[in-house]
């Protein structure tokens, strides 16, 4: 017996996005107490499953997200275990950064009596005194990251209005005076550039919050960090311009599909928000507040969808009202 299209179809799709165990662990680890929004922090130490109905819907992304992962730490892997300056592209990687730990697992510590948390992050170079954590995205959020992290630095944009999802151009429209115009495919407004650029910064405070409680956690171990960084890779790039044999391939302003965000590890930062987790979890666990005690960030996108499903249930008709049939006037 063959199979139809559609078969074929769900077939793939069963493949590629199966509900594992996994899915449904709700474990608190760096990723979610680096969490900026409170309100989402505290539900993760409760050990609430939280999430947004249009993430949820949207696991293309996440999937392709993660295979990049897996390719990323099998390369990584093979580097360290063949390390040779003289074998072959992943060998002489390995040679070159002696000591690379792929997937290193660490212990944050514990977070309230008798409940250890522990963690994974994507890369720890000993040799070089670096965390990595690699994220994947677009290469329309990546334009406003490294927008966003260049503005932090005090140093402007690096693409600003020139890249092409925020371009501006002139237009005769047949006068005199040419005029300002938007592009309609690819533009955005003033506002939302602005608003763009907060949620960039939203997302890299969360990242290096993340990549701050893994390097505490290893140098708790006794081991050296001075740097961390968050590699983005772009899902939807050609990585044309990340060939090392490109002739744009150091040029900043190229429609890069890989790129490297540095930050540099302060241990107070670090020590600060582990205590305030710690805090937290004493607090929920004693009863003395409740995740809905804490507000939520302006910018998160859970919370957002999570007012906006509340306004709209409560933005709905009244349910019809049963007519009585008696009079009752009646005697």
């Amino acid at each position: 017996m063959s199979m139809t299209e559609d078969e074929m179809r769900d077939f793939l799709i069963r493949a590629f996005n199966p509900r594992s165990t996994r899915d449904d662990q709700i474990e608190v680890g760096a990723s979610n107490l680096s969490d900026p929004c409170n309100r989402c922090r505290a539900h993760a130490i409760a050990g609430n499953p939280r999430s947004a109905g249009f993430m949820d819907a949207a696991w293309g992304g996440r999937r392709v997200g993660t295979s990049i992962h897996q390719h990323i730490e099998g390369n990584l892997k093979r580097a360290a275990a063949t390390a040779d300056a003289e074998g072959d592209d992943l060998a002489r990687l390995g040679a070159d950064f002696p000591g690379l730990e792929p997937e290193r697992h660490v212990t944050l510590g514990e977070l309230a009596p008798g409940r250890i948390v522990n963690s994974t992050t994507d890369l720890y170079i000993p040799s070089r005194r670096v965390v990595e954590d690699t994220k994947s995205t677009d290469l329309r959020k990546m334009a406003f990251m490294v927008d966003a992290i260049s503005m932090l630095r005090g140093e402007g944009p690096v693409f600003g209005r020139g890249h092409r999802f925020t371009d501006l151009y002139l237009e005769h429209e047949g006068k005199t005076t040419p005029g300002l115009f938007r592009k309609i495919i690819d533009g955005v407004s003033e506002r939302e550039y602005a608003d763009e650029i907060e949620h960039a910064k939203y997302k890299l405070t969360r990242y290096s919050n993340q990549l701050h409680l893994y390097a505490k956690s290893i140098t708790d171990e006794g081991l050296p960090v001075d740097d961390l960084f968050i590699g983005l890779i772009a899902r939807d790039s050609a990585m044309t311009v990340d060939s090392r044999d490109s002739a744009r391939y150091h040029d900043d302003s190229a429609p890069r599909g890989i790129r490297a965000i540095r930050f540099a590890y302060v241990p107070d930062y670090a020590a600060g928000l582990w205590k305030s987790a710690q805090a937290m979890a004493k607090d929920l666990e004693s009863g003395k507040t409740a995740p809905i005690d804490y507000p939520s960030h302006p910018l998160c996108g859970i919370c957002d969808d999570e007012r906006k499903r509340e306004a709209k249930l409560d933005s709905a008709p009244p349910a019809p009202v049963e007519l009585i049939a008696a009079d009752p006037w009646a005697a």
